[in-house]
């Protein structure tokens, strides 16, 4: 039996051999193409896996982003004041600013907000829109309604100015011969005065116990004086 196999299979060898020497692509090829398919299928499984992986990615952070925007304009949205202003309101379209010596004008109006909040509350009441006054800085000759109450929030802007640049003594004010019969803007034109006082002069006038003014003090009270002061100064006690 077991030569009778043998004997088969010597026979059939031949055959076995034959076949796949006549077909290259045989067994061996078959196999290959089946390896390439998997390899292919692996391949776009990996990329559609890795697009859902994109895609899922860039909807989030779409979605913070939107949550960014979102909360910032809630945070601090630049919108004109919901207080209601009854003040008298004049026609202008022209802005004038006059006697700054200290600060020039082009800094002034550098920073001019929209809506200006001098106090840094939620009270509508401390706001002040200076909408109008943007407007005629940036559209000069063009007609704008600006109200009294925005005229005064312009003045405290220009004076806030002066305070960060550590200035003091500045007064800013709209001159009564601007205004004609308390209702329009001569010429159609806001006219802003700002007076910059200086220190030009120091006096000493002394006094006498008596509180009395000496015409011509002693050298000797003027050093009597200057010591207790300056011993006050350290915390001592003059006899």
């Amino acid at each position: 039996m077991v030569i009778r196999t043998r004997k088969v299979t010597l026979i059939l060898l031949p055959f076995i051999l034959a076949a796949l020497m006549c077909s290259p692509k045989g067994l061996f090829a078959a196999t290959q193409e089946e390896l390439n398919a998997k390899m292919q299928a692996e391949e776009k499984m990996e990329l559609k896996k890795e697009e859902a992986q994109k895609e899922k990615r860039l909807d989030k952070e779409s979605q913070e982003l939107l949550d960014i925007v979102g909360e910032e304009a809630a945070i601090a949205p630049e919108t004109a004041p919901s207080f209601v202003d009854t003040t008298p309101v004049f026609n202008a379209n022209k802005l004038i600013i006059r006697g700054n010596a200290l600060i020039p004008l082009e800094e002034i109006l550098e920073d001019v907000p929209a809506v200006f909040n001098p106090t840094k509350t939620d009270d509508p009441a401390g706001i002040y829109d200076l909408t109008p006054i943007k407007a005629l800085i940036d559209s000069p000759g063009q007609a704008q309604q600006v109200s009294a109450r925005t005229i005064q929030g312009f003045t405290q802007y220009i004076l806030s100015v002066y305070q960060k640049a550590n200035y003091g003594g500045i007064y800013v004010y709209v001159p009564t011969s601007a205004i004609v019969d308390g209702v329009s803007l001569k010429d159609n034109t806001l006219l802003i005065e700002i007076m910059e006082t200086t220190i030009s002069q120091v006096a000493i006038n002394p006094y006498n116990v008596d509180k009395k003014p000496v015409e011509k003090p002693c050298v000797i009270e003027y050093i009597v004086v200057l010591l207790g002061i300056y011993m006050s100064a350290l915390g001592c006690v003059v006899a």
